[in-house]
């Protein structure tokens, strides 16, 4: 029989969902990239597996997920392998710091690392830092990371460190601090999301850390948004200018705008948030306050107010990625940024450049800006700086003796701004720029930051299991009654069997079978060890007696957010049971 194809025929198979997950090519392009596009994944398996799934969104859905739970076993085992490659990394880089703790049964709790080349770089960067956090999207970990960063002389991102925590809870947050005070970080100022602001600030206090926090305006908006139901990119430009506001009676004025146009609980809302916590003018040293400090014109968290996000495409990995996973992506990440920028100061050295690209570009457009300035003398060395289109409302001064000027560029970022150049040009010394560049802009600084400064890998191919570390609780939705379905005759009833991915037996499914733990389901009672695990060091000053004593006041009502009646109940601060831990772990820190 010599079979042909009709003329409407694609020549493509119409598999079923349990066929087209049995496909080797099939499997293999879901697991190599399970984080990529339903398009990209759809595009990829009619080429390869020859199966269309274009219109049957909810069927290539199940094909991924029963790809992807044919592997659930294997995930668990990527945790055995996690002392081994934080040991190992810090083998290769005895500058970097290391924390991994297990919770009381010897499973994956939280970690911590920080980069010690970006950490002795800090005083070569831009003094500000900005503490992300962000949860894991993946279903097989609940838990979250957090990342905090620096700004470096060239204007871009660098992680310092980052950690992985089930939950971010006072002591979750006190536990990263004391690995960052022991890893010689110095933080100050930190941007932090504002909703954080009392959990944080309690861990810093604990940690007797001298910080101050500013708030990410990013966060901030979406606040406004859930608070208000607001949305849309006039409302929020509304707010970056808020932000942006370079006196007291321009940040007044955009807060009567609010008022006319949205409204007084609006207003009120945002004059409750301290404006030297984010805006511009209360940071400036025309308007002196104990916590302003310098912003180098940074307002979020990741330091991407200007739509620069170098560093997403990597974050979003890790955030689809387990444990073992983000921490080897994190490596890499670092690994390939102090490569690039022992590359950069290589080439600008031989370049012979006195300052970093990003400090010549800015004096670059400052001084096409300075051709539209006046200068008129005060007194000696001071003078008054003006738009010759406006004479009376563009004002700045300038005084020569010092550098400085009363605009928001010189005073924020710590470069020659068009008002200083126009100074400087209408008494001949401009010769004295050199003077008005901050030293985080310096080759000097730079090179000495990240020249001859790598970052090893460990081999994954060499990698050695420990089979005594375990993987953490699963994690589930609470179970949901089903509504019955209304009756029906059914003239074919269905022979499907159920087939439990824990024990293989049939007849029952994971959630019903006799051998998951009760800890794999209740994961409400989960208790850190209190300790490092085997071959790594606790951080001086860390412990659960000393956090419990120090940060948690277990007779403070405020404590308490879930339960008005016993604060022993409070399960908001530490992301477990309070009542069950001090009765789990009172013979464990007796004698501490």
């Amino acid at each position: 029989m010599n079979l042909v194809h009709c003329d409407s025929c694609t020549s493509t198979s119409k598999a079923t969902e349990r066929q087209a997950a049995m496909l080797p090519a099939v499997k293999a392009l879901v697991l190599a990239q399970h984080d990529s596009s339903k398009e990209s994944l759809v595009n990829g398996m009619q080429a390869l597996g020859g199966t269309n799934f274009s219109s049957r969104s909810a069927g290539f859905y199940r094909v991924k997920d029963k790809v992807l739970e044919q592997y659930t076993s294997q995930l668990e085992n990527s945790y055995n392998y996690i002392p081994w490659l934080l040991a190992e990394f810090q083998r290769l880089n005895p500058t970097c710091r290391v924390a991994l703790e297990p919770d009381s049964k010897c499973r994956f709790y939280r970690m911590f690392i920080a980069f010690g080349n970006f950490v002795a770089a800090g005083p070569s960067n831009m003094p500000v830092m900005g503490l992300e956090a962000a949860h894991f999207k993946t279903k097989h970990f609940k838990g979250s990371t957090l990342t905090l960063l620096q700004k470096d002389g060239n204007g871009q991102n660098v992680v310092v460190a980052m950690a992985i925590i089930p939950k971010e809870s006072v002591d979750n947050y006190y536990w990263f601090f004391q690995n960052c005070s022991c890893a010689g970080i110095t933080i100050n100022p930190l941007f932090i999301d504002q909703s954080k602001a009392l959990t944080i600030g309690r861990a810093l206090s604990a940690t007797n850390i001298p910080v101050v926090l500013k708030f990410c305006c990013l966060h901030i908006i979406q606040a406004v948004k859930a608070h208000f139901d607001l949305s849309g990119p006039s409302f929020e430009e509304q707010i970056w200018n808020l932000q942006a506001s370079t006196s007291r009676a321009m940040y007044l004025a955009k807060l009567d705008m609010f008022t006319s146009k949205y409204g007084y609980p609006l207003r009120r809302y945002l004059e409750d948030i301290p404006p030297v916590k984010w805006v511009v003018f209360a940071n400036m040293a025309s308007c002196p306050d104990m916590e302003g400090r310098r912003m180098y014109k940074c307002a979020t968290t990741t330091f991407t107010e200007n739509g620069n996000d170098d560093d997403g495409t990597t974050r979003h990995k890790i955030q689809r990625s387990l444990p073992f996973g983000a921490i080897y992506k994190a490596m890499e990440r670092a690994a390939k940024t102090s490569a690039d920028r022992d590359t950069k100061a290589r080439q600008w050295l031989q370049e012979k450049r006195n300052f970093t690209p990003f400090a010549k570009d800015h004096y670059l457009t400052q001084k096409s800006m300075a051709n539209m300035f006046l200068t008129k003398q005060i007194n000696d060395g001071m003078y008054c700086v003006y738009r010759s289109t406006a004479p009376m409302h563009d004002q700045n001064t300038v005084n020569l003796n010092d550098l400085s000027c009363t605009c928001v560029d010189r005073d924020q970022m710590e470069l020659p701004c068009c008002h200083l150049i126009a100074a400087l040009k209408s008494v001949n010394k401009m010769e004295r720029i050199l003077q008005a560049y901050g030293y985080c802009y310096t080759m000097e600084a730079y090179a000495s930051a990240y020249k001859d400064k790598r970052i090893a890998l460990p081999r994954l191919d060499a990698k050695v299991a420990d089979p005594q570390f375990k993987s953490p609780p699963i994690v589930r939705p609470p179970k949901r009654k089903r509504k019955r379905d209304p009756p029906r005759n059914r003239r074919n009833p269905s022979s499907k069997t159920y087939k439990c991915r824990k024990c293989q037996g049939e007849g029952h499914n994971i959630s019903t079978c006799p051998q998951v733990e009760a800890t794999d389901i209740d994961v409400s009672h989960i208790i850190p060890s209190g300790d490092s695990y085997v071959g790594f060091t606790n951080a001086p000053g860390y412990s659960m007696a000393t956090f419990m004593e120090n940060v948690l006041d277990t007779n403070d009502p405020s404590d308490c957010d879930t339960c008005k009646s016993e604060d022993l109940e409070d399960t908001d601060e530490l992301g477990f049971c309070l009542d069950d831990l001090l009765n789990s772990t009172a013979a464990a820190f007796s004698g501490i």
